[in-house]
């Protein structure tokens, strides 16, 4: 992985983890939502940022993009972010987000 990108990995890495860290504390009071895993994930959402980003070969503006959509969540609607289901949001918006950048399609017209 370049340095660039290493860069990147490192600064959202370190969002999601500044995320996860001032959320923790309502998560007690949250609704339970389908993100939500029963036990707490084994891997830090940096290094399983890093792994997905390893084997998916997503690009850094879908990575960048994908950080904005979580924030964004937090901002518009009642969901709460905590350690329980980070990972599985952060997995879903780097789907849809490589989806619409990093997808390629073929027209059949």
């Amino acid at each position: 992985i370049s340095s660039s990108r290493q860069q990147i990995l490192q600064v959202c890495g370190c969002i999601l983890e500044q995320i996860s860290n001032t959320h923790q504390h309502i998560h007690q009071h949250s609704m339970i939502t389908i993100f939500h895993t029963s036990i707490l994930p084994s891997i830090s959402i940096s290094q399983y940022l890093y792994r997905i980003v390893k084997y998916s070969e997503c690009s850094n503006e879908t990575i960048v993009q994908s950080i904005l959509h979580i924030y964004r969540l937090l901002q518009h609607i009642n969901f709460h972010v905590c350690t329980l289901n980070l990972h599985r949001l952060l997995l879903t918006t780097l789907l849809c987000v490589s989806k619409y950048f990093d997808d390629v399609y073929f027209c059949n017209a």
